[in-house]
């Protein structure tokens, strides 16, 4: 099992190889709150569209209810329902430009929502364990931003350009609540969309089956397979079949989940572009290591298997990238490529205005690495993401760029010149 940004590349970036299957297996798994609800079979390609609108965040009060301190009672974000759990208010004065609010330290999903007043051409700025996340201006309000793991110290506001005004900081908690035509069974989850990806259908097994199997039926569209394979005995490997053909196989996750934050579990197997339209069945199969299927006695196995439809693409020369990816909380669409031609060291300027960007990087034919550097605050953004392509092409995404800011964005090799391109996403919403 793999990582958030494994799960990115794939469902971000695939080979455009005709003929030949691309697979490439991840999983990922997000602690939720316990969703206990059961849902199979297909996801009608007519409500697809309908679905896929459904991924964007909604920051609206809910039906009934009325704001706290100028925040909604609860927002949607990707797959989830979050409810205000908290609200500060940061009075802005000569000596009043900074809120310190000790962030939530348990396992359990939270978000941060900000909010201005009266900032006029000011801006406030969000920082987690001492990380910029969020900026706004004026009277915005911001999307959710997801709290990412039990944070280590405070979640600060900090206003600069503005004599007079107010922030709202609204601390919001992830509920069990699972937005859109999902899937999901005793807490495990494949949401009705990931990034321009549709979820066309899928099935869970029951505790201790070996075996699961879906029939869907294919259009003219590629289509990848979520697989979920639980096992905390540590004992069992899983491979993916179509029409009883085996095109990947893994390691069952040993981790099982705690029942008060289950897992969201989606990974994907993309399928050859020439999969035939019509009726075909994925199955998942469990095998212990020594060969057999025969259920462990002491701890339940946990099998699931679904089927996206590939969303639209963007053809970066050596490969096709998703439109639609998924990042911090919310979901991005391309804006614009900036092609890259045999350099080892390439930089650009990327000034946000009034929304924050996301960048990606295609690098061919070797190492590179990549990091964005703020002019407002003088600071690189969190970390910096490299991949090696040696022999071959490579895209990942980095880090996210905050609203009313530029960034200087570098990327270089070490070793060897490469080809490739810059991408800028811009939200979805």
């Amino acid at each position: 099992m793999k990582t958030i940004e494994d799960l990115r590349t794939t469902l971000g970036a695939h080979a455009d190889h005709a003929g030949d299957p691309v697979a490439r297996s991840v999983a990922v798994h997000k602690r939720i709150r316990r969703a206990r609800t059961r849902r199979a079979g297909a996801v009608a390609a007519v409500a697809a569209a309908v679905i896929a609108a459904a991924g964007a965040i909604v920051l609206a009060p809910s039906v009934g209810h009325l704001p706290v301190a100028g925040m909604p009672r609860q927002v949607e974000a990707l797959h989830f329902t979050y409810e205000l759990a908290d609200a500060e208010v940061l009075e802005v004065g000569a000596d009043r430009h900074q809120l310190d609010v000790p962030a939530p330290s348990d396992d359990r999903q939270w978000g941060v929502v900000v909010r201005g007043a009266d900032l006029g051409t000011g801006t406030a700025t969000v920082f987690i364990d001492d990380e910029p996340v969020l900026r706004i201006s004026g009277d915005e309000r911001s999307a959710l931003y997801q709290i990412p793991g039990p944070a280590d110290g405070d979640i600060t506001v900090k206003v600069s350009g503005a004599s007079g005004g107010k922030v709202v900081l609204g601390i919001y908690e992830r509920t069990g609540a699972i937005e859109g035509r999902a899937l999901s069974d005793d807490g495990l989850v494949f949401p009705a969309t990931y990034g321009g990806a549709k979820l066309i259908g899928g099935e869970f097994g029951d505790p201790d089956d070996t075996t699961v199997r879906y029939v869907f039926r294919a259009g003219d569209r590629p289509v990848m397979t979520a697989p979920v394979c639980l096992d905390p005995t540590g004992t069992f490997e899983v491979s993916y079949q179509i029409d009883g053909k085996e095109f990947g196989s893994g390691d069952c996750d040993e981790q099982w989940r705690d029942p008060a934050a289950p897992d969201l579990a989606i990974g994907s197997l993309l399928q050859p572009d020439q999969l035939s339209p019509g009726r075909h069945t994925v199955t998942a199969v469990a095998t212990r290591r020594d060969g057999s299927t025969t259920p462990s006695e002491d701890a339940a196995l946990h099998l699931g298997i679904a089927v996206y439809e590939l969303g639209g693409q963007t053809d970066l020369g050596d490969m096709k990238i998703d439109e639609i990816t998924e990042h911090d909380g919310r979901r991005w669409q391309v804006d614009r490529v900036i092609p890259i031609s045999k350099t080892r060291a390439f930089s650009t300027e990327v000034a946000t205005g009034d929304q924050p960007a996301l960048f990606g990087y295609l690098a061919c034919g070797g190492s590179a690495s990549a990091h964005a550097t703020s002019q407002e605050l003088g600071q690189r953004a969190e970390g910096s993401t490299a991949m090696d392509s040696t022999g071959g092409c490579g895209y990942t995404v980095g880090d996210e760029l905050l609203a009313y800011d530029t960034y200087d964005i570098a990327l270089d090799s070490a070793t060897e010149t490469f080809d490739g391109a810059l991408v800028i996403y811009r939200p979805v919403d």
